[in-house]
């Protein structure tokens, strides 16, 4: 695998884990407001994104466990921390929203 592949593997997560973030922050607003059914719509748009963005990370982790060579790039990194971020809001919706999905 080529950095360049790599990286634009990693600004594609990082686009997901963005869409993800903010899908949650919306659900858990409209949660608040009382406005569970569009919250509960926006919560399953987060996890579309969020599926995205780790479908994105298995392709790497797939090649680099098939003997590829996978460089190192910041900006991976960077989308490993954004993906983190989105899975972790995902989790604190579940606690907030008593989702049990």
């Amino acid at each position: 695998m080529e950095k360049e592949d790599l990286q634009i593997v990693a600004f594609q997560m990082i686009s997901y884990a963005g869409e993800a973030v903010a899908a949650y922050v919306e659900a858990l607003k409209l949660f608040r407001a009382g406005q569970i059914e569009e919250s509960r719509k926006k919560y399953e748009l987060g996890n579309e994104n969020l599926n995205l963005c780790h479908t994105k990370q298995m392709e790497v982790i797939v090649k680099e466990s098939n003997g590829e060579n996978v460089p190192y790039s910041l900006v991976m990194t960077h989308a490993q921390d954004h993906y983190s971020t989105a899975y972790n809001l995902q989790l604190l919706c579940k606690i907030f929203m008593d989702k049990e999905d």
